[in-house]
């Protein structure tokens, strides 16, 4: 079995760490396997190899950002047993970040755990109770009806169209990037979406809620 070449896995110790995640797989029906200590280190590489590849390509490319960034290097070579409910909610807390990242961080460290607990190695999850808020620290500046007229007048297209959908039906950035005429179901008043734009191509849109109609205050001319 090629795990790396002796470049990557220069020692004994970065060679049983590389097979770490392949041993606690191949042992999870042993009873005996209570007696070794499952690092999360071992943990994210089992996530990335089995789990990954079923999460779409853009948030996998967010949560390999947050495990490698923040996750496997303060807690990489802990034994999944050490791991506190208080330890993790002060760690987070001192990151240096906004409320929201912490936040994604939390929720990072949650679904790990919860793949631990599906793969048995452990009985609950100690992130449950880990409380971190991600609500925003400003108030968000709300344009007046008058102050969105003024934008949408110092905008050429096709900017003032993108700024019109988004104002008037709250996407994000990546469904308007997917937005087009064939989006339009026709005469009647509701628009359907269920295509996004990122990565560079067309991906379903984050919440299912978007592939419903969103309500439209006008009729929408077919599209020929």
């Amino acid at each position: 079995m090629l795990i790396g070449t002796v470049e990557k896995v220069a020692t004994r110790a970065d060679a049983e760490r590389a097979v770490e995640h392949l041993r606690v797989r191949i042992n999870a029906e042993n009873l005996q396997h209570q007696f070794y200590s499952v690092t999360i280190g071992a943990v994210i590489d089992r996530y990335v190899k089995e789990e990954m590849p079923n999460v779409r390509e853009d948030a996998a490319k967010s949560y390999r950002g947050i495990l490698e960034k923040w996750i496997r290097p303060r807690w990489g070579t802990h034994a999944l047993q050490s791991v506190k409910t208080m330890a993790v909610e002060s760690w987070i807390k001192s990151i240096p970040r906004s409320p929201n990242t912490r936040g994604h961080i939390r929720n990072m460290m949650h679904l790990l755990f919860n793949c631990v607990v599906r793969w048995e190695l452990v009985d609950r999850n100690p992130i449950d109770l880990v409380r971190q808020s991600s609500k925003r620290t400003k108030i968000p500046r709300v344009l007046t009806p008058e102050e969105f007229k003024k934008l949408l007048n110092q905008l050429a297209e096709p900017y003032r169209m993108m700024v019109l959908v988004a104002g008037c039906l709250g996407l994000r950035i990546s469904e308007i990037l997917a937005f087009d005429g064939a989006t339009l179901t026709g005469r009647i008043s509701s628009c359907w979406f269920s295509e996004a734009w990122s990565m560079a191509r067309r991906m379903t849109p984050k919440q299912k809620r978007l592939k419903h109609c969103c309500p439209s205050t006008r009729t929408w001319p077919r599209p020929s």
